[in-house]
């Protein structure tokens, strides 16, 4: 999940958090662990879990069903957080502490994703398993880091993705991207507009993100002369892209609509529903569903009165990976764990197979494309849409 932009943030001090991660679970913060003790950190922006409460809620669910599960075995499982705040000092002091904590603690990475650059590196230098389930940017697992892994699909895939439905959608032919490029963002536009050489859609300009309507305008006025049919929409705080969209809906009216994770926030989507209709995204968590994942979603409903998001799904696959592994391999240690994680069978869990490359990437399996209608997405198919309409 992207982050979303903000206000009155809570702060939690580096090493007050990180030790009241290992107290409130009993972990004995940097006593070196046994081959059947694993300690999950989950770490990251608390608004962020706030946001969506129900991903923190499939950590636990899940933690306790592995500590019931493995107890017979001898396995003792607990998970905690540290909340980064999205500060990179305070994310960076986290990270090393966790990393060098001894063995037997896997890290679920942060949403800041300068935070994870270096993160992951810690992580590899102490063989600590790093697991950024939020994402990263793709030079992490660019780097041949065996211990970090990330189990969403990163910025190159995705572009292509996107860029091969743009290519062969017969009403797209003029691009306009709008983006806040950063490195993940121009990773994913370099991908788009290589899916698209020798295509009949082409990009005609790019925008960066404008600092109020004003400016937004403008550039809205220079895409009408250019003729531009389709903006690309990559943001790094999910309200600017919603802004974003919600402008385009005033000053172009039909304007076909790309967009990326930016804006999986349902909060936004809901409120914004007639501004994002029509809108194409790739889905960055991997394909899946059918009965396993219906009984996580009756298992944790019985539990907490609610329906899960999509992402608490993920985070409890996520749990579970780290966990299953673990005990299948009969140790914690993050190099044992991830040793096995990069065999040739991955891992099968509720939201698809997961398999990963040499360097810890997401790999194989079809990535899906989800289209927004009345206010949700929905996987994109020929029958909802994948001939390209917009819903206008």
């Amino acid at each position: 999940m992207r982050e979303v932009r903000t206000m009155n943030r809570r702060y939690i001090g580096p090493v007050a958090g990180i030790c009241a991660l290992f107290l409130l679970t009993g972990c004995g913060g940097t006593q070196a662990a046994s081959t059947r003790e694993l300690r999950i950190a989950v770490t990251g922006d608390r608004e962020v879990y706030d946001y969506d409460p129900s991903i923190l809620n499939a950590v636990e669910l899940a933690v306790d069903e592995c500590g019931a599960l493995y107890a017979a075995e001898g396995w003792r499982i607990s998970y905690g957080t540290a909340d980064d705040d999205s500060v990179y000092d305070r994310g960076v002091t986290q990270a090393a502490a966790l990393a060098g904590d001894g063995g037997g603690t896997a890290i679920l990475g942060t949403h800041n994703f300068s935070i994870v650059d270096m993160a992951a590196e810690l992580a590899s230098q102490n063989g600590a398993l790093y697991v950024a389930f939020n994402g990263c940017n793709d030079a992490v697992t660019a780097k041949g880091y065996q211990t970090v892994f990330s189990n969403v699909y990163g910025a190159a895939r995705s572009g292509a993705a996107m860029g091969a439905y743009a290519a062969g959608t017969p009403d797209i032919r003029r691009v306009a991207v709008y983006s806040s490029a950063v490195s993940y963002e121009s990773d994913w536009v370099r991908a788009f507009c290589r899916a698209l050489s020798g295509q009949g859609a082409r990009v005609v300009d790019c925008a960066g993100t404008a600092t109020d309507y004003n400016e937004f305008r403008s550039v809205a006025e220079r895409w009408k002369l250019l003729g531009v049919d389709t903006v690309l929409i990559l943001e790094y705080y999910a309200d600017d892209a919603y802004d974003a969209a919600e402008w385009l809906h005033g000053l172009m009216p039909g304007v076909r609509l790309l967009g990326d994770s930016s804006f999986d926030y349902e909060a936004r989507l809901e409120a914004s529903a007639e501004a994002v209709e029509g809108l194409v995204i790739p889905d960055v968590l991997p394909a899946g569903g059918g009965r396993a994942l219906a009984e996580f979603e009756t298992r944790y409903a019985q539990r907490y009165g609610e329906m899960p998001s999509r992402w608490a799904a993920h985070a409890y696959d996520t749990v579970r990976m780290v966990a299953d592994t673990a005990v299948g391999c009969g140790s914690a240690a993050g190099a044992d764990v991830a040793a096995a994680l990069h065999g040739e069978d991955g891992y099968v869990g509720l939201c698809g197979p997961v398999r990963f490359d040499d360097g810890g990437a997401l790999s194989g399996g079809e990535q899906r494309l989800l289209v927004c209608r009345d206010g949700a997405f929905i996987e994109l198919t020929e029958e909802d849409g994948a001939d390209g309409e917009t819903g206008e």
